[in-house]
C-alpha cells in the first residue's frame, strides 16, 4: 500500500555542518531529518506568536507578572519543587502575588 505525499517539495542546501546537527539531532529524536527540519521551522514561528504575545502588555502589568513570577519561582525553590532549565513565563499561568500579605490585585490586604 502506498500513499500519496501532498505537502510541497522545497530543495534545501545547507552548510554541512548543519546537516550533520540536524541528522543528530533527529536521531535523538527519534523523528527523520525532514520531521526534524518541519518540527524546529514550526517551533521557530511558536516562539515569536508567544514573544508577540507581550508587545501589547503594558509595563505596570508587565512587572506584576515578573513579580509573581519571581515570587512563584522563589517558593518552588523553597519548597524543592523548582526545575532546571529556563522558565517560561505566561501571563495565563502566573499568579500576580509578591508575597503572603497581598491578594491577586497586588494590592495589601
Amino acid at each position: 500500500m502506498t500513499t500519496q505525499q501532498t505537502d510541497p517539495q522545497y530543495k534545501l542546501r545547507m552548510p554541512a555542518e548543519l546537516r550533520d546537527s540536524l541528522k543528530e539531532a533527529s536521531k535523538a529524536n527519534n523523528r527523520s531529518m525532514n520531521a526534524e527540519i518541519v518540527a524546529r521551522l514550526q517551533q521557530s514561528f511558536e516562539v515569536e506568536h508567544r514573544e508577540a504575545m507581550y508587545d501589547d502588555v503594558p509595563p505596570k502589568l508587565m512587572l506584576k507578572l515578573l513579580e509573581g513570577f519571581r515570587y512563584q519561582l522563589m517558593e518552588q525553590i523553597k519548597d524543592g519543587t523548582a526545575e532546571p532549565g529556563f522558565p517560561h513565563l505566561d501571563p495565563g499561568y502566573v499568579e500576580i502575588k509578591t508575597g503572603p500579605d497581598e491578594d491577586d490585585s497586588g494590592s495589601k490586604s
